[in-house]
């Protein structure tokens, strides 16, 4: 190890040999406390950087808010034009459910024996109300 990988913590003020993949930017020692210490200042910097540009920053937030109404304006619009299907009212989907019930009961996927099976019951509906 040579000298030049010997880094000072710029928190605690300890030496530390750097990550190799990091050296080239890495500013404080792998301990959690200085970790979070590096993190606060960041943190402190941005917030900083913020205020500075606050106008724009404003100016920015209001662009985004008007850009999000505007949307918002025209998804309704579209909306309004587009018909709605009706509401479900139980009968509009009767041969879907009778079909998913048949398939569930007969244990099958297969379009041909739910056919077949539909077909059956069927006939012995129609036997049953003819009193036969």
């Amino acid at each position: 190890m040579k000298n030049s990988d010997v880094y000072v913590c710029r928190f605690c003020h300890r030496q530390f040999v750097p990550d190799p993949r990091n050296k080239h930017h890495q500013k404080c020692c792998p301990r959690p406390v200085c970790r979070r210490a590096l993190a606060a200042e960041r943190q402190r910097k941005r917030r900083r950087k913020l205020k500075e540009n606050q106008e724009e920053y404003q100016a920015y937030l209001e662009k985004d808010r008007e850009r999000k109404r505007k949307s918002r304006a025209g998804a309704q619009k579209g909306r309004a034009s587009t018909p709605r299907p009706p509401p479900f009212t139980g009968f509009d989907h009767l041969n879907f459910i009778l079909t998913g019930m048949v398939a569930h009961f007969a244990d099958t996927q297969n379009r041909d024996d739910i056919s077949c099976y539909m077909n059956r019951m069927l006939e012995t509906g129609r036997n049953f109300v003819r009193g036969s």
